[in-house]
């Protein structure tokens, strides 16, 4: 279980690497590729807030109390709805093929608090506070290193491929993918054994209790024919 705690928090790091490097250049590059104004990146990013709250509050929890949806299952749809936005990104030629990205990444701003919740699930409650704190150290030090990394893509392939450092983050969801499809099957394997355990120790207790239950009754009716024999003499 520790090594998939390691994982879990290596995604929710990759995340935040992914997001500040996507929002440091999404506007220079709609900008460039689209001659996006300032004024219809704010509405872009006005729509995407709703698209978020809505998937926070609303989708998410459907997700899991109608569906029975792992919280890595939904992870899991989440990043392949972002890779498939960073795709239309890469070959965007109209204003329509950007919001449809945003339309099929609709989970996008779930992730966070998704890998979250499937930290604190997976350790002991004495150790959630601990263990979210030093996530949330890691998490202010990603900025220094994702924004001047994704800065000096941009800025290095601006005039020859913009989209470049949109490949790279779509290598990074690939691998996010990867990684948390490794914690899905890992952690289904865990719950199996669990449940297997838990089956093989109820039926001992069950036989255990028969058994007492049996030594009981053995004992009830020894005491009955003394009685009756008792009662003969």
């Amino acid at each position: 279980m520790r090594t998939y705690i390691i994982l879990m928090i290596f995604c929710f790091e990759m995340e935040q690497f992914i997001n500040v490097g996507d929002w440091g250049n999404q506007y220079l590059y709609l900008r460039r590729k689209l001659d996006y104004t300032l004024e219809q990146f704010t509405v872009y990013t006005i729509v995407m807030g709703f698209i978020g709250i809505s998937a926070q509050y609303i989708t998410v929890p459907l997700f899991s109390a109608k569906f029975k949806l792992r919280d890595s299952t939904i992870v899991l749809i989440d990043i392949a709805g972002c890779f498939v936005q960073t795709i239309l990104l890469c070959l965007a030629y109209a204003e329509w093929m950007i919001y449809l990205g945003m339309f099929i990444a609709f989970l996008d701003a779930t992730s966070y608090a998704m890998i979250r919740c499937m930290i604190s699930k997976n350790v002991r409650p004495d150790e959630v506070g601990k263990l979210l704190s030093v996530v949330g150290a890691m998490q202010a030090f990603i900025p220094m290193i994702s924004s001047p990394i994704f800065s000096l893509i941009y800025r290095s392939t601006v005039d020859t491929l913009p989209e470049t450092y949109l490949i790279v983050l779509a290598v990074c969801f690939v691998i996010d993918w990867i990684v948390l499809l490794i914690i899905d099957r890992g952690l289904r394997g865990v719950e199996k054994k669990r449940a297997a355990v838990a089956k093989d120790l109820e039926e001992r207790a069950q036989e255990k209790l028969m058994e007492e239950e049996g030594e009981e009754e053995k004992m009830h009716l020894e005491e009955s024919a003394m009685m009756h024999v008792e009662t003969k003499s």
